[in-house]
């Protein structure tokens, strides 16, 4: 009985461990999330096309959504643009799988698949409290 809990608590500090590490191999060290909440609503250089990467591969059905991203930030950004897609994960299959509404001179149109960078202007990204990509006026925010 005394081997099973020890062998729970080796397994949850080695959870503890791992989950640290991933921490600040990712970069999601305190200062940098003290920082970027002081910056409300300022898009980061590059986060609408990471973004539109990872969703371009996930339309794909690539395994690896980060993978050939070189650039330390860009991964960060996937990182931020991963976590998001778990939070909005039932609207993105829809709109992967089924598609979205798009306003062409004023007469609408169905599109299968919705094009990521509709997607991107609709999901949000939690640090900057504010959409990925800007707004695309020829797909309107579905409700």
């Amino acid at each position: 009985m005394q081997s099973r809990y020890v062998a729970l608590i080796v397994g949850l500090a080695l959870i503890a461990f791992m989950s640290c590490s991933l921490a600040t191999e990712v970069g999601l060290e305190q200062s940098v999330s003290v920082a970027a909440s002081t910056q409300v609503s300022t898009r980061p250089d590059g986060l609408c096309d990471v973004c539109r990467y990872v969703l371009e591969n996930k339309q794909r059905r690539q395994p690896y959504l980060c993978r050939g991203l070189k650039d330390p930030n860009y991964q960060k950004f996937c990182v931020r643009v991963m976590e998001s897609l778990m939070w909005w994960v039932s609207n993105e299959v829809y709109w992967i799988n089924y598609g979205c509404e798009r306003s062409n001179g004023g007469a609408k149109e169905w599109v299968r698949p919705c094009p990521a960078m509709a997607i991107c202007s609709w999901i949000q990204d939690f640090e900057i409290k504010d959409s990925f990509c800007p707004p695309d006026p020829a797909y309107p925010k579905p409700e």
